[in-house]
């Protein structure tokens, strides 16, 4: 059975508003029978926006008045619905992150990270998604009694590389 000729702004005003991901499946596979590349297109972004809207969900927005304790624990929070985006829904934990503070504890973990590293993509990461409220430069500039001034210097480094 030929797949109906579809008249592409039509189909594309549709696929945008569309959340049924199963529909949008099916008409993707139609399109790619039919060769209708700028449909197929069309739905591969609307999947991307579907997934990043899922994403900012999960993430959240940053919360205030948290002590450096709760701000750590939402930082590995976070970090885990990163991975799970970047794994396709998998539940994956955040193991290195959980057990540097099970072994020295928040604030410990903190600073030893930010200490041996220049600069990471989870720093990027965070940026885009509002979220630097999680960056652990970030926890350290908002409580520098907690920390020594060459670790708070090495956080404001980190985040001034950021913004270049």
């Amino acid at each position: 059975m030929a797949i109906k000729p579809t008249h592409p702004a039509v189909a594309i005003a549709s696929i945008m508003k569309s959340t049924d991901k199963g529909w949008l499946r099916q008409f993707r596979a139609n399109m790619v029978v039919a060769g209708a590349s700028d449909i197929v297109a069309a739905i591969d972004e609307r999947f991307r926006e579907l997934d990043a809207h899922v994403l900012r969900e999960r993430i959240g927005q940053p919360i205030a008045d948290m002590t450096l304790i709760e701000r750590v624990r939402e930082a590995a929070r976070v970090y885990e619905e990163f991975l799970r985006h970047k794994h396709g829904g998998k539940r994956i934990r955040a193991a290195r992150t959980n057990d540097m503070i099970n072994r020295w504890g928040e604030k410990e973990a903190v600073r030893r990270t930010v200490a041996k590293l220049d600069r990471s993509d989870g720093l990027d990461l965070l940026a885009l998604h509002g979220r630097l409220d999680c960056a652990y430069e970030r926890i350290i500039l908002d409580f520098p009694a907690e920390f020594d001034a060459d670790v708070i210097a090495k956080a404001r480094a980190n985040l001034a590389r950021l913004k270049a």
